[in-house]
């Protein structure tokens, strides 16, 4: 049985420190994963893609609700009980362990990783030029200043609240456990007001496994971009290192790069929170602030406080309405094209006519790319919510002494006044950048060629003039802007104006001898002069039009200033290694502090686990990584998106779990709420399941282990509970200790019964037939389930256990034999908790105990 104290399951050899179950499983599982990406790559891009594609398909309503109903409790969470302290009780006037700028800039660079480097410019770009099929950019009422706006606004809402509330959730809730009830910093217990003691046991284990899992796999997504962009600018700096046209080269460099890094990090985590992570986070954070200011100081300061106070009204103007965008109508197309990409698969439905709106058979996507929201509203909450175990343990880790106010501000409000600066500077340097590569490609469009002197542009092009270039990197799209000065005059060069047709005497600018015969003969005499000094434009040298590449569009932006790319983007290259290795290492150690159940060594002090433990769990990192990017090859980002999607499901579950968790321990520390008062005899997860304990304790060496009667006794009831009548009839006459309800109970038994006969009929003939009788079989099952959590209801209000309607529905929904079997032992066995210990005794190495291990089951809780 689950009940048992979890320090049984810690080993201790010499000064390592772990849970033997949870750092075994989740070294096999994540380093099985790795080898399977390296020696398989197709299979597993492939494999990837196809997980991507169902989780987007089906739980897309999941992710985006859940997102908003988190914040909905954060903000009652703040206002109810925001003054509480992350603290001991008794301990509120002690000070905070880190600074408040400390604190912000370790948590913001924890947070936000190499991904506002990575897509700081590629993301609103990509919404402004319709690349990807953004619902804005093909509406014809809309203005391209419009189209830009949402471009910034649209990047903003994926990085702004919605993306850091599962942080905050996961952090506030596993502060509040650790340092105000006293219970080990690992995930676990963010759930214990929920599942009592029986979370110490194998449901424990299995959730810091996932957590585990979730973690290594959302980091090694940020590890694989950041990667990408160190390779795009070092090979900047110098072409020699590598040919990204070679795909071994590529993924060779690749490599190269986790390895080195992941050596850095495993020095910093070494060095521990208060050396290594912290620096390392300070010095990040400060970097990319120097390469934001010189942006900002070096193009248009103005232009960018105008993008940053627009955003800001326009996000908080539009943010509820973003916030619940699924796209419906659009990806109904989706359902469209039989036999199409993992339709059989992902069982996506076969119409031949969908029911799509006619804008989206349009070739251009008029209404929106129907896999944009798969493409990056779910990989982004995907990715957040990956992340949230890894973050939110730290944001959890360094907020020992301050508010849940506190918290609040640092993890949602800072961050995302942070962002709208961000992304306005780069996002508008971007944009500004685009459309001044547009103005060169047209400017006969805008009346600047064959010595016009009407354009709307001719005052500021009078001049200057664009000249397409090939770079080093780009062979269209690529404009340089000359500077012509000197002593010309409507005498010496009677058009007035530069012209774009001269572009092959200015760029080389000492070569007379071109052929000049496209040229007018004054424009052939102004050139042969040399009255005049040319020169590239000094504050936009390059221009590029927009190509969509993560990795490159950053180092582009920087290009075009004064001469100053090549050594800014030697310091956006430090930045993301800095990154990097902050993300690394302190995913390392909240990784080994789950492994090893948290923080506190046996004797209950606070101690961080061995470094040889962060260590290993880093290299375990950057092998998954590398085998992530072997998977994805030159689509390495395709790999990294379809994990963090993937993985982030299961969590999103978890994370609503901790909603009524953190109201529960608020709850009870007011005094309105004791752990009994949700108590049931057996838990929804308890009973047969217990068998789970069997081998999370290693047969009972570690931790309880149950009896053979007790699974015996417990699988019968299981057995039964696929029969819900049955149980439902003894409940019912259970309840009626006067007799006077006998009608009822045989009403509910046989309508119970009969829609049970009918689901399972219903599954047999869609399984032969394919006649669309699975979605009756579903209609009757929740028919089913209704039912039964109303009983579920009644034998609540019978044994005074707290609870809601929601609840006993979600239980009989998901797990309908184990909740006949709860409710059938509640009321034959709940009037006298735990009364038949032989049936609890647990085994521990062959040693048999009563009392305090029945205690413990008599504890267990159940949603």
């Amino acid at each position: 049985m689950g009940g048992t104290v979890y320090d049984d399951r810690i080993i201790n050899v010499g000064p390592l420190r772990f849970n033997p179950g949870v750092s075994g499983v989740s070294l096999i599982i994540l380093w099985g994963f790795a080898i399977w990406c390296m020696t398989g790559e197709e299979k597993a891009q492939a494999e990837l893609s196809l997980w991507r594609d169902w989780v987007a398909y089906w739980f897309t309503w999941f992710y985006i609700g859940s997102q908003n109903v988190w914040i909905c409790f954060a903000l009652y969470i703040y206002y109810q009980y925001g003054d509480r302290k992350l603290c001991a009780p008794g301990k509120e006037g002690d000070m905070p362990e880190f600074s408040n700028a400390s604190y912000f800039m370790m948590l913001f660079t924890c947070g936000v990783a190499v991904g506002m480097f990575f897509f700081g410019v590629s993301e609103p770009m990509d919404y402004y030029t319709g690349y990807s099929g953004s619902r804005y950019f093909h509406d014809p009422g809309m203005s391209d200043s419009e189209k830009a706006q949402w471009a910034i606004t649209l990047t903003v809402f994926h990085w702004g609240l919605h993306g850091w509330i599962p942080y905050c959730l996961v952090g506030l809730t596993l502060g509040f456990a650790s340092y105000r009830q006293g219970k080990p910093l690992t995930m676990r217990y963010t759930l214990y007001p929920l599942l009592g003691d029986r979370i110490n046991g194998w449901l424990g284990d299995a959730m810091d496994i996932l957590s585990i899992v979730v973690v290594v796999a959302g980091v090694c997504t940020s590890l694989g971009l950041g990667t990408q962009q160190i390779a795009q600018g070092l090979y900047r700096l110098n072409q020699d290192l590598y040919d990204p046209a070679d795909e071994d080269e590529q993924r060779q460099a690749w490599v190269i790069i986790i390895v080195v890094i992941t050596g850095f990090a495993c020095i910093s985590v070494v060095s521990g929170l208060h050396k290594g992570i912290k620096y390392t986070a300070t010095s990040a954070f400060v970097l990319a602030n120097f390469v934001g200011f010189m942006v900002f100081a070096m193009d248009d300061a103005v232009y960018f406080l105008d993008i940053m106070c627009q955003t800001t009204g326009h996000y908080l103007q539009n943010v509820v309405g973003l916030g619940f965008v699924t796209d419906a109508f659009q990806r109904q197309m989706q359902h469209g094209n039989p036999g199409g990409e993992h339709n059989d698969v992902v069982n996506k439905p076969d119409y031949l006519f969908p029911g799509a709106p006619p804008d989206a058979y349009e070739s251009a996507n008029a209404g929106g790319n129907p896999k944009f929201m798969q493409w990056w509203t779910i990989f982004y909450w995907g990715w957040w919510i990956a992340w949230s175990p890894f973050v939110g343990t730290f944001i959890a880790r360094i907020s020992k002494g301050r508010s849940i106010r506190e918290v609040f501000n640092y993890s949602m409000t800072a961050p995302l006044i942070y962002v709208i600066v961000w992304f306005s500077i780069f996002g508008g340097a971007g944009i500004k950048m685009h459309n001044t590569a547009l103005e060169c490609k047209n400017q006969e469009s805008y009346n600047l060629l064959n010595g016009s002197t009407t354009g709307n542009f001719m005052a500021e092009y009078k001049e200057a003039v664009c000249c397409p270039v090939t770079t080093k990197f780009r062979t269209t799209g690529a404009w340089q802007i000359l500077s012509v000065r000197g002593a010309y005059n409507a005498t010496t060069y009677p058009d007035g104006i530069v012209s774009a047709n001269m572009c092959e005497y200015l760029k080389p600018f000492a070569n007379a001898t071109r052929d000049a015969t496209y040229l007018s003969a004054d424009e052939q005499a102004f050139i042969n002069s040399r009255a005049f000094k040319i020169t590239p434009n000094e504050a936009r040298q390059t221009v590029y039009e927009f190509e969509y590449d993560g990795p490159a569009n950053f180092f582009e932006i920087l290009e075009q200033y004064y001469g100053w790319g090549d050594f800014l983007s030697a310091v956006t290259i430090a930045t993301i290694i800095l990154y990097f290795v902050t993300s690394s290492d302190s995913g390392s150690y909240v990784v080994d502090l789950i492994s090893a159940g948290g923080n506190m060594d046996k004797d209950g002090n606070e101690r961080d686990p061995h470094w040889i433990q962060r260590v290993s769990w880093s290299l375990t990192e950057g092998g998954l990584a590398i085998g992530l990017m072997y998977a994805g090859g030159n689509e390495g980002t395709t790999a990294l998106q379809a994990m963090s999607v993937a993985v982030g499901l299961p969590f999103t579950l978890v994370l609503c779990l901790m909603m009524p968790s953190l109201h529960r321990m608020l709850a009870m520390e007011d005094g309105n709420a004791t752990m009994s008062d949700y108590s049931w005899e057996m838990p929804i997860f308890g009973g047969v399941l217990d068998v789970m304990d069997v081998v999370f304790s290693f047969g009972g060496r570690l931790g309880g282990c149950p009896t053979t009667d007790h699974l015996i006794k417990h699988a019968k009831e299981f057995v039964t509970g696929f029969l819900p009548f049955i149980h439902a009839n003894k409940v019912l006459n259970a309840l009626d200790t006067e007799g006077k309800n006998k009608t009822e109970t045989t009403v509910f038994t046989t309508v119970l019964g009969g829609l049970w006969v009918t689901w399972v009929s219903s599954l047999i003939v869609q399984d032969h037939f394919k006649a669309g009788w699975y979605s009756f079989a579903i209609a009757t099952y929740i028919g089913m389930a209704i039912i039964l959590a109303i009983i579920r209801g009644r034998v609540r209000e019978h044994a005074a256990i707290s609870g809601n309607m929601v609840e006993d529905f979600a239980m009989c929904f998901m797990f309908y034999p184990q909740a006949g079997a709860q409710g059938w032992l509640q009321v034959s066995e709940g009037s006298i908790k735990s009364s038949d210990k032989s049936d609890i005794e647990m085994q521990r190495g062959g040693n048999v105990t009563l009392n305090a291990v029945a205690e413990d089951f008599s504890k267990t809780t159940q949603i």
